[in-house]
Order: structure tokens, then C-alpha cells, then sequence
């Protein structure tokens, strides 16, 4: 369905997002979303990398986020990185904004640097610095 893309194939991978109970199914989902594209897909992708129990799942989110770049993805994995309780998750918003790139998401790559004491979690922001130039 990712790579047939349009709005039905995209309606039926976020059915899947949100309802499915196996977290390996949701991380496929999220990939697909990655492929297909759109607000709805950010949208979703967004909703998952928040909420979903399973990092891997969230992991996934932010890939697709970073693939499908743009205002909304870096606006949301900055507010991730700056308030989500998971350590991991924020890492992964990290990630994400070294490949989505501008100047909003090296400020808040510093602001994490100057906040954070995990030393994992300030090596990814370094990372995603170095990666956004």
C-alpha cells in the first residue's frame, strides 16, 4: 500500500496505525506512511510517535517523519524532543530533526544539549547537529 500511495491506500494504513494490536503491523504502517505522504500521514505518524506504547513503533514514527520532512514533522518532533517523558523517544525526535534539517530544529538540538543529562541522548543531539551543517 506504501508504494501505491493516494488517499484510499493512505486511509487504510492509518486504520491499521491506529487499531492494530500487533506493534509489528504498526511499525510496517508508519513505514508506509513514510512512502506515502501527506498531512494525513504527519498527522498520524505524529499521534504515534506521542502515543504508542511500544518504542519500536514510535522509533518508526519518527522515521517516516524525517522522510516526509516539512513544518508540521519538525514542529512536532521539536515538541517531542523538548517534553516527551521517554528518553528514547526523544532521542529519536533528535534523530529525526538532523534529517529534517533548519534552524528551528538546531535551536532546539542545542537547547536539548543544554537541558539534557543523559549522555546517549546528548551524543544523538551532537549527531543530528553535525547532520543538519
Amino acid at each position: 500500500l506504501g508504494q501505491i500511495g493516494g488517499d484510499r491506500a493512505n486511509d487504510a494504513v492509518i486504520e491499521v496505525l491506529q487499531n492494530d494490536k500487533d506493534s509489528q503491523v504498526r511499525m510496517e504502517a508508519t513505514k508506509s506512511l513514510g512512502q506515502i505522504g501527506g498531512d494525513k500521514a504527519v498527522t498520524a505518524c505524529v499521534k504515534a510517535m506521542r502515543d504508542d506504547k511500544h518504542l519500536m513503533v514510535r522509533r518508526s514514527a519518527a522515521e517516516a517523519l524525517s522522510q516526509l520532512g516539512g513544518d508540521r514533522a519538525r514542529a512536532a518532533c521539536i515538541d517531542i524532543l523538548r517534553t516527551h517523558a521517554d528518553c528514547n523517544t526523544r532521542k529519536d525526535a533528535a534523530v529525526a530533526l538532523g534529517r529534517i534539517g533548519g534552524e528551528q530544529a538546531i535551536n532546539a538540538c542545542i537547547e536539548a544539549l543544554q537541558k539534557e543529562n543523559d549522555g546517549m541522548m546528548r551524543m544523538e543531539v551532537t549527531r543530528s547537529l553535525g547532520q543538519i551543517g
